[in-house]
């Protein structure tokens, strides 16, 4: 065997005709298997037909989707299909988004980020080569810096944590088997989606990337340092105006006491101090003379 033959045997997910084929199979399965665990045998074909429209609107209007592929029809409108597509995911994005509010489980929280990376690395790469690229500058996304390769890893590694939590929380047979055609769809669908990214970055399809995450993280950083800065420069301003008040009231406090103060009281205390001290002082004279006599007549004898 050589190594062109080892080449093509392990290429086969490269394969976007055969990644499509897989597709519809893994589609109808889902579609299959749905059935058999939520039907009856009393059901007409067109109950059934109603259930699949209800329940699993999007994997049928996605298996219609990679049918009309393999048309003429599908092949020269398929940029438009892929906007349907793109508006498909985005709405089934928000009604997941919207169904975590009201009750929030770990499950359909990871079919909602499957869903939103799914609408993500559909938007950057079905758009690419339609004119809604230029007119609504999508090379200025940063998240053109995540390559299709990523995208499908992110998928890829989400879908699989998703599939070992039901098969711990699912008890029937059939609804482990039915998660288990889910996951690998979404892993075949961002693989489909991938090849597509790899096509145009051969033939060179708006390959050109201005926006990064480093400006958009740069940006976020500088509004917040000026946000930093002005509640800094307000907490300061709130401290000064806090201390002027209380010496505006401290100062208040003491010229209302000064002003209390009755004018006749103080010149009676100082009269008062002032004979005190009058008196002190004639008391002190009094004992010096009385000790210079006593000293004298000590002499005399």
């Amino acid at each position: 065997m050589n190594l062109e033959d080892k080449k093509k045997e392990v290429s086969w997910y490269d394969n976007a005709n055969f990644v499509t084929n897989l597709i519809l199979v893994v589609l109808a399965l889902i579609l299959i298997s749905s059935q058999s665990l939520g039907g009856s045998s009393d059901l007409t074909a067109w109950d059934l037909f109603k259930n699949v429209i209800n329940v699993n609107i999007l994997y049928v209007l996605v298996l219609v989707y990679f049918i009309l592929l393999k048309f003429k029809f599908g092949k020269r409108y398929f940029n438009h299909l892929n906007v349907l597509l793109i508006l498909l995911y985005f709405i089934i994005f928000i009604t997941s988004f919207l169904s975590i509010f009201k009750a929030f489980d770990l499950i359909p929280f990871l079919k909602l980020l499957i869903y939103l990376f799914i609408f993500i690395q559909a938007f950057h790469t079905f758009f690419r080569d339609t004119r809604f690229w230029k007119e609504f500058k999508l090379n200025n996304s940063p998240f053109n810096e995540i390559s299709g390769e990523s995208h499908f890893y992110i998928i890829s590694i989400i879908s699989i944590i998703y599939l070992a939590l039901n098969l711990i929380m699912t008890d029937e047979f059939s609804g482990v088997v039915l998660t288990l055609f889910v996951t690998i769809f979404y892993i075949l669908f961002s693989r489909y989606i991938m090849l597509y990214d790899r096509y145009l970055d051969e033939h060179d399809k708006d390959n050109d990337n201005l926006g990064n995450f480093d400006k958009f993280r740069d940006a976020i950083g500088e509004n917040l340092n000026k946000e930093k800065i002005q509640g800094t420069l307000k907490d300061v301003g709130e401290s000064l105006d806090k201390t002027g008040d209380k010496i505006a009231d401290v100062s208040k406090k003491a010229v209302k006491k000064v002003k209390n103060i009755d004018k006749n009281e103080i010149k009676k205390n100082l009269k008062k101090s002032k004979d005190d001290f009058i008196k002190r002082m004639n008391t002190g004279l009094e004992e010096d003379d009385s000790k210079s006599s006593n000293s004298k007549k000590k002499g005399d004898k």
